[in-house]
């Protein structure tokens, strides 16, 4: 059996671990693969690696996959937001995904998302520029990967701002699959 993790993120953007102490737990949970992606660079976001720290995000990753060689596999992974630079080299794979909308990171904060819902009028409208953005990252032909495609309702579980059940978020979310597929 393959045990492994292609989405996790590290000092270098919004996770809370360095690359090696997250490969070295990876070993200790008996994964056979890691892969760690960063965040690509939006300007002025500070949950993504920087520009500056990209190559040192490489070069850790690749020192990491060569020292715990016959141990686990590492793979140095991207997680390409929509308003990024397309900048895809140096990467074992995508991830393709979407973070914000209107301008908004629709994840970090409940008021953010509340927010965002309050822009587009209705949570179904929120809902379908969502999908509609989600829909257009398979126009990456470097995608190995689509990233929460349910990260709409990350709070949800407090604050039920979406109705799953409704036809225009069902439609949506449904065209965007499509799409994606």
């Amino acid at each position: 059996m393959i045990k492994q993790n292609l989405h996790c993120h590290t000092t270098f953007d919004d996770g809370a671990d360095t690359p090696e102490a997250m490969v070295t737990a990876a070993v200790s949970a008996g994964l056979t693969s890691l892969g760690i992606s960063a965040h690509s660079p939006v300007p002025g976001e500070v949950w993504c690696v920087s520009e500056e720290n990209e190559p040192r995000f490489k070069a850790e990753l690749h020192r990491l996959r060569e020292k715990y060689r016959g141990q686990i596999a590492v793979y140095c992974g991207l997680e390409y937001d929509s308003r990024s630079a397309r900048r895809f080299e140096g990467y074992d794979y995508v991830i393709a995904s979407a973070h914000t909308l209107a301008g908004t990171t629709i994840d970090n904060t409940v008021e953010e998302a509340r927010q965002v819902i309050e822009h587009y009028g209705s949570a179904d409208a929120a809902a379908c520029a969502y999908y509609e953005q989600c829909a257009q990252l398979a126009d990456i032909a470097r995608a190995d990967i689509v990233g929460h495609f349910d990260l709409l309702t990350k709070f949800d579980e407090k604050e039920h701002f979406f109705d799953e059940t409704s036809l225009r978020y069902r439609a949506a979310a449904l065209d965007a699959m499509d799409e994606l597929v």
